[in-house]
């Protein structure tokens, strides 16, 4: 952890985080929470993290990257929907 997390940092990171469905909204939750931590504490934009939330923040940007194995199939076809036509 070489560097002090910063808030505005931290949010544009947070707003990388693609998901039009919200299908992942969960995992930006905890970005939230640790976001939302730190406004209560008061904290400027420019200001360090406070170490606990840096330690989340920094297992959850260490998670990030998993949401690259993440995918979805475009159709969901029940078992007996029955026969698809295309025309």
């Amino acid at each position: 952890m070489g560097y002090k997390s910063r808030c505005l940092k931290n949010l544009s990171i947070m707003s990388s985080v693609f998901h039009p469905l919200g299908l992942i909204s969960p995992v930006g939750l905890q970005a939230k929470v640790i976001k939302q931590d730190e406004c209560r504490s008061g904290k400027g934009w420019d200001e360090p993290m406070e170490e606990s939330n840096m330690i989340e923040w920094h297992k959850w940007l260490k998670e990030l990257p998993m949401l690259e194995d993440y995918h979805v199939n475009r159709c969901f076809v029940l078992e007996d929907f029955g026969e698809i036509k295309t025309s």
